[in-house]
């Protein structure tokens, strides 16, 4: 192989693992997609609901998971919706005025309050989650039943390790010491390593 031959084979790979890398290729990168898909049927939903109810979008996450959950506590909720707790908070609170949750006292631990969604807000609920249904059929039609299927099989792992890998935000850290690793220079720019 000639030194032309090399450097051209050298200059292919190289470009094939930038293209790997999220930055350079964001449509292979699986967040990104996720994110993208996400974002355009919430913006959908959230047109309908912000203007029939006032509601927020992390307000129609806590609504759908009282929906299922309830009784729940502020930080259940948080949990379940993987939102930090201070837009839990004000999304609870906005929820409140707009007189769709009620708020109890835990009668087993008083420093528990348990959120249960009223009769208006069960009704809202009753009304968005059809609309909801109806934009994820718009999307999966694309998909064979098959694939339907797989998807869902897919979606509860992705889901489990999630979970399990990124329970914080913190955990940032210790994922890129399982799953990969960063150059010198930005592990001292990270603060995951002394400089020598």
């Amino acid at each position: 192989m000639n030194s032309t031959q090399g450097k051209t084979n050298t200059g292919t790979q190289a470009r094939g693992a930038l293209a790997s890398e999220p930055g350079r290729d964001l449509d292979g990168w699986l967040p990104y997609s996720f994110s993208v898909l996400a974002n355009r049927v919430s913006s959908c939903l959230f047109d309908m609901y912000s203007q029939q109810y006032g509601l927020s979008v992390p307000g129609w996450r806590i609504m759908a998971v009282l929906g299922i959950h309830q009784p729940l506590s502020a930080k259940e909720v948080a949990q379940y919706t993987a939102m930090d707790q201070v837009s839990v908070s004000r999304a609870i609170n906005q929820m409140a005025k707009l007189g769709l949750i009620t708020r109890r006292v835990d009668k087993a631990d008083r420093r528990k309050v348990a959120l249960t969604l009223n009769s208006k807000g069960e009704a809202a609920r009753a009304e968005i989650v059809p609309i909801a249904l109806a934009l994820e059929r718009a999307i999966v039609k694309a998909l064979t039943e098959q694939e339907r299927v797989a998807l869902g099989s897919m979606m509860e792992k992705l889901m489990v390790a999630s979970q399990s890998e990124l329970p914080s935000p913190e955990n940032w850290r210790s994922a890129v010491k399982k799953f990969g690793a960063l150059s010198a220079p930005r592990k001292q720019e990270l603060g995951t390593t002394s400089p020598a």
